[in-house]
């Protein structure tokens, strides 16, 4: 184990369940165990001090609480507690056998007297530790059963907590990904269509998403009027003006002319629009400029 590992005192209290209120210290404990297989060995080793602690009654006030109400909450823990009581049990009541110093041969074990069913009195003291081992041999792989279930659930629960804070991070990068989203979406219009003329696929198509913010609208002016044009735009199937301006085109160097404005994406459903434009002096016949929206849902 290494330097930066936790020490005895603090595993201890997190296996007692005095970590709890340091979220920072308890997940990072729990992460090292389950990374560091030394680690939780040791831990492995400080739970059974505890629970031989336990049965033993050598614990304090505190401590035993915190055993009974916390740290015994995991099955495995209760199995091994009752292994550790029935090894407490076995030992308490086989007292250990008297060895003598000389040895026992066996024209001695048959001088010696039999009880009336024909057997011998003796305890057979060899036959002792062979009860002792067997006992034993199933409390440890009990206690290893229960070592391994435990450990497993560490790992597990580790898992989890890892799971969760994935899914909160990729939660986090779906939110970054959505606000960093462009807030405005161009539209260039060039043709414009005699007002009821057109079909959808003839004309552009614009999608929007829900971080859209305004549409920049840009639209070929030819032979460009002094004056202002009035435009606006309009919903097919709708007299009404969803919105409406007034505006100076912008004209190039070149000769080229243009106007641009921008329009309020909030609102606008999926379906097919249309912007008039009139032309100066006093407003003439409106030129449409058709396009198909989609919006999200």
């Amino acid at each position: 184990m290494t330097g930066s590992n936790p020490d005895h005192d603090l595993i201890r209290e997190y296996l007692l369940g005095r970590l709890d209120d340091n979220e920072t210290t308890e997940t990072k404990m729990s992460e090292e165990i389950l990374l560091d297989e030394e680690l939780a060995e040791v831990a492995e080793s400080v739970e059974d001090e505890i629970l031989e602690e336990y049965v033993e009654e050598t614990l304090g006030p505190a401590d035993r609480k915190s055993v009974e109400e916390y740290f015994l909450r995991p099955p495995e823990r209760q199995q091994k507690l009752r292994f550790m009581r029935i090894l407490a049990q076995q030992l308490a009541s086989k007292p250990v056998p008297v060895v003598h110093d000389r040895a026992i041969n066996t024209s001695e074990a048959k001088r010696e007297p039999r009880s009336s069913h024909g057997r011998s009195e003796r305890v057979v003291w060899w036959r002792i530790p062979w009860v002792y081992g067997q006992i034993a041999a199933v409390i440890v792989l009990g206690v290893s059963a229960a070592s391994y279930v435990t450990l497993t659930q560490h790992k597990q629960a580790a898992l989890e907590h890892d799971l969760d804070r994935e899914k909160a991070h990729s939660a986090s990068l779906a939110k970054q990904a959505t606000q960093l989203q462009p807030p405005l979406v161009a539209l260039s219009l060039v043709a414009s269509r005699p007002r009821g003329a057109g079909t959808n696929e003839e004309i552009p198509r614009l999608e929007i998403k829900a971080s859209t913010e305004r549409i920049v609208v840009e639209i070929a002016v030819e032979h460009p009027r002094p004056g202002a044009y009035q435009v606006r735009l309009e919903a097919r199937g709708s007299e009404e003006p969803i919105w409406r301006g007034t505006l100076l085109p912008i004209i190039s160097e070149d000769g080229d002319a243009r106007l641009v404005f921008d329009l309020p994406a909030k609102g606008l459903n999926s379906g097919i629009y249309s912007i008039a434009v009139s032309e100066p002096p006093n407003g003439g016949a409106f030129k449409y400029y058709d396009f198909n929206l989609t919006a999200p849902r």
